[in-house]
């Protein structure tokens, strides 16, 4: 570790990486394509050309290359999970709706949430030209008028790549487009890096996407063009004449080194160094490479990077297969590493592009992940296409050699070690130095005997696939940690509406509730997003029993930290360790004890739900559990409040009173003695604290009336006692999880840890925060890789238009069904209203809208209300101003509106759509 410390300034872990590829779907299914030499590029046969819709004329010509390099299902997209309407959804770009569900991924695999992490998360991302905007949309005239040219652009742009994912995610760091065509991706992490470094953010997501949404029916080979004449790359190889089109994309999440292991993050391989440039103007053409320009950023990667260049055992090179690209690249590599070394033929070279095609402002990413992926299985998979090597390079007398054949990939005393570049028409070069994992301190075993397993989702069935996927993974990877698993969903996802929990022992245990879901352990509640607040209930010290909390006392750190504190108080007070009482399996006699060991159980208890910021919007408690409130809310110290506990009588109690500093209550709680809030008179009143113990008759009638706040949570901090109190409100509160008791009416060895954490787990069930790091704040976890969201993908597509289409109507948009909403469907009633439903209907994409469906819940904002107003506006020839759509967001409030508007007015104004 201190060799670790010492190489730490200047590295950037890598914590999270997804990708989508041609041929592979996922990370898994890419590296077994690379293993097994798997070329992902479809030949396409002329009856699959001419299905496709490409002109015969085109087929013809003997230059035309059928082949690409295609990702499957870039129509689909999961748009009700981001809240964009089926309209909005199905004119945007594949490669932003792609790019934004494996964001979402990526942060997830890397076991963050924006909704608990507290630092910057930056985005760093770099897209194609959108060719779904110009074929698809823009070859629809009448679509174009409809939707308006503002829209398509928010929804097409490369402008809004990175900013739509930092909208959608809630990400506060810097939010960048990053476009220098085939290296954008590379520059991403360029810049990622920097930032990091300069600490403008402390995690940054880094990507690039490349769809081509349609067969590129215009690809003609031209000699000592890019494009390969067969459809195969031949990087390096004498017969290499260009490379292949790709479709797909990859993103990676960083982290500075030293912050990852110390918040452990799983950390899949190091950045070490990059570099980049550009090659200016001593070149032979705008769109030629440059050995001087390539080379310099090589070696600048390399200094920065601080490594032996003989250390590094693999390059993943641009590797266009170009008969000029290719020599080049050689030259400039071995230009770099002469100035440190001449050893000869010691390093492996390949290009993924041999696999996968050229994936443009994705590609130097996928050769990124393939070498990450490479240092993980410590295997070289083989660079494909290549036989004999070109003859203008020389590889027996630089320090390359091409990798043809999966290898072992085996160090010799030092880490790993490896090189990627990526070279952008144009001339900005990257180059990035890795480094493999390093070996870092595991995770600590444990105190807890019961984990806490939580999973939301924003649909039911995609709760079930949610729970399904982690029963199989678990099932799979019987090497990891029971408690990292439950750190890592608690701290690293998203809360949403559709809650599921359970307790468990083991991984058997964990597999087996899963797969059970009829369990007593598995507990599930659909929960909306409302204003929840939270009531402490502290019952009397006659509800104590021996050894109350003597397991919290051994597994939670702070509790125990709590209870010893009062302890060294009372130590002064009564001359005895009260937890020698406390934690004894004896029934105690003394009242006294009992109620001391009441206040400190339930003070402590408190405090440590306080810690993970589970704070009373409200307390109330009886006798002694009265005290413990008003020590929360700050009426007396701890110290004066042991006083009073420990007090020997009423007399006693009535001295101690009147000699401590009363103050007002910091939060508000319900007087035992009342049945109501307690008054700043009563909390300053001596008298009213001596006799508290007597006079707490009024208990029962406060809970009642806390049972009748229906957005109020109740946690009784001690054992159950709100179940024996007779009201009618009970068994409803009871039903739908309102009463929540964190401990049981006796001891039950280590079951109570599962009582008090399953609560814990009900309390999140019903609505309440939890703030789950704090929970992990006394001992060492790791993040670790668990299954990501399953979006629940449709079709969303607008096919291109038909050339010569007399009408200019293209194509037609298909309306969706309405999505289910707690709102009834109601149907239009009159022809105001029924005009209204067809315009919103038009607008978000979706059939039968309900004359009380809320334009907002179905996908509405901003810019689809400034569409909405203009055709609202030109249908009833009246004004309405947005923020009056605002305020009347259905279709019943908009018809009572225009209903209402006076038929004498002035409408001689021409509302055009789209003149506000």
């Amino acid at each position: 570790m201190s060799e670790l410390n010492e190489n730490m300034e200047n590295a950037i872990a890598i914590i999270g990486m997804t990708g989508r590829f041609p041929g592979a779907k996922n990370l898994d299914e890419f590296w077994n394509n690379l293993c097994n030499g798997v070329e992902s590029v479809q030949n396409f046969s002329r009856e699959q050309l001419i299905e496709m819709g490409i002109d015969k004329n085109l087929l013809d010509n003997p230059q035309y290359v059928p082949a690409d390099a295609i990702l499957e299902d870039m129509d689909k997209f999961d748009a009700g999970f981001f809240g964009y309407s089926a309209r909005e959804a199905e004119i945007m770009d594949p490669q932003h709706r792609l790019f934004l569900e494996s964001a979402w991924e990526v942060l997830e695999s890397a076991g963050y949430s924006s909704e608990l992490y507290d630092g910057r998360i930056a985005v760093y991302a770099g897209a194609n030209l959108s060719s779904y905007m110009i074929r698809n949309i823009y070859s629809n005239p009448a679509l174009v008028r409809q939707l308006g040219s503002f829209k398509i652009m928010i929804a097409n742009g490369q402008d809004f790549l990175a900013t739509k994912v930092s909208h959608k995610m809630n990400l506060m760091g810097p939010s960048v487009n990053v476009n220098t065509l085939c290296s954008s991706s590379m520059v991403a992490v360029h810049f990622a890096c920097q930032n990091l470094l300069n600490y403008g953010c402390d995690i940054a997501i880094a990507g690039g996407v490349s769809l081509q949404v349609t067969r590129n029916e215009a690809f003609f080979y031209q000699e000592g063009g890019i494009g390969s004449a067969d459809g195969h790359c031949r990087a390096f190889d004498a017969k290499a004449n260009g490379t292949v089109s790709g479709s797909g994309l990859a993103i990676v999440v960083l982290k500075r080194l030293e912050d990852a292991i110390a918040d452990g993050d799983y950390i899949h391989a190091v950045i070490r160094g990059t570099g980049i440039n550009n090659d200016g103007a001593v070149k032979n053409s705008y769109t030629a490479p440059s050995v001087d320009g390539q080379s310099q950023c090589i070696a600048e990667a390399i200094a920065m990077s601080g490594v032996n260049p003989e250390t590094i055992t693999y390059i993943d090179a641009h590797g266009t297969g170009t008969n000029l690209g290719d020599p080049i690249e050689i030259a400039a590599l071995t230009k770099a590493y002469r100035a440190y070394t001449d050893k000869k033929q010691y390093c492996a070279i390949g290009s993924v592009k041999t696999n996968i095609g050229h994936l443009v402002h994705a590609g130097g990413l996928a050769s990124l992940i393939k070498t990450v992926l490479s240092m993980q299985h410590r295997q070289i998979p083989p660079s494909l296409n290549f036989e004999e090597p070109n003859p203008k390079i020389d590889f027996v007398n630089s320090p390359f050699y091409v990798n043809t054949r999966l290898s072992k990939w085996e160090s010799n005393g030092t880490p790993l070690r490896a090189g990627v570049s990526s070279f952008g028409i144009g001339g900005t070069n990257t180059h990035v130095i890795l480094e493999e994992a390093p070996q870092i301190e595991p995770s600590e075993k444990s105190k807890r005997p019961w984990q806490l397993i939580i999973l939301s989702a924003k649909t039911e069935t995609a709760l079930e696939k949610m729970t399904s996927n982690l029963a199989e993974y678990v099932k799979n990877h019987q090497e990891l940690d029971l408690a990292d698993i439950a750190f890592t969903l608690q701290v690293g996802r998203r809360n949403f509406a559709h809650k599921r929990f359970l307790v468990c022992r083991d991984k058997n245990d964990l597999i087996t509730s899963l797969q059970n879901l009829q369990s007593d352990k598995v507990y599930t509640h659909f929960q909306k997003a409302k204003e929840q607040q939270t009531a402490f209930v502290f019952p009397h010290y006659e509800r104590w029993y021996p050894e109350m909390g003597h397991v919290l006392y051994e597994t939670e750190k702070g509790f125990r930290k709590t209870v010893d504190k009062c302890a060294e108080i009372l130590m002064d007070l009564i001359s005895r360790d009260i937890r020698n009482d406390m934690y004894n399996k004896s029934e105690v006699s003394d009242e006294r004890i009992s109620r001391i060991g009441m206040f400190v159980t339930e003070y402590a208890l408190a405090k440590l739900l306080m810690s993970l910021e589970v704070t009373p919007d409200i307390m109330i408690g009886q006798g002694v559990g009265e005290l413990v409130a008003a020590c929360i809310a700050g009426v007396f110290s701890l110290e004066d409040a042991l006083k009073l506990v420990s007090a020997d009588d009423i007399a006693s109690m009535q001295n101690v009173a009147e000699q401590v500093a009363l103050k007002e209550p910091t939060i508000p709680f319900v007087s035992g003695v009342t049945g109501k809030g307690i008054s700043d008179a009563e909390a300053l009143d001596p008298n009213y604290w001596a006799e508290l113990l007597n006079t707490s008759n009024a208990f029962e009638a406060g809970i009642e009336d806390m049972l009748k706040d229906q957005n109020l949570v109740l946690i009784e901090i001690g054992p159950d006692i709100v179940a024996n109190i007779k009201t009618d409100d009970l068994p409803e509160a009871n039903r739908d999880g309102r009463v929540i008791a964190l401990m049981p009416g006796s001891f039950m060895g280590d079951e109570d840890y599962k009582f008090f954490i399953e609560n814990i787990g009900r309390y999140w069930l019903y609505g309440g925060r939890v703030n789950w790091y704090k929970l992990y704040k006394n001992e060492r976890r790791h993040r670790i890789p668990l299954p990501t969201y399953p979006f629940e993908r449709q079709r969303y597509w607008i096919e291109p238009g038909k050339q010569n289409d007399e009408d200019e109507g293209g194509a037609a948009l298909d309306k969706r069904p309405r999505p289910e909403l707690e709102t009834p469907y109601v149907a239009p009633r009159n022809d105001t209203e029924r005009k209204i439903a067809e315009i919103c209907e038009d607008i978000l994409g979706y059939d039968k809208i309900g004359v009380n469906d809320d334009f907002f819940e179905l996908g509405g904002h901003s810019l689809l209300a400034v569409a909405f107003i203009a055709r609202l506006r030109k249908v009833f020839k009246q004004d309405i101003s947005l923020e009056r759509l605002f305020e009347n967001t259905t279709v019943a409030k908009l018809s009572a509106i225009f209903g209402s508007e006076s038929e004498d007015e002035d409408t001689s104004q021409d509302f055009e759509e789209g003149s506000i």
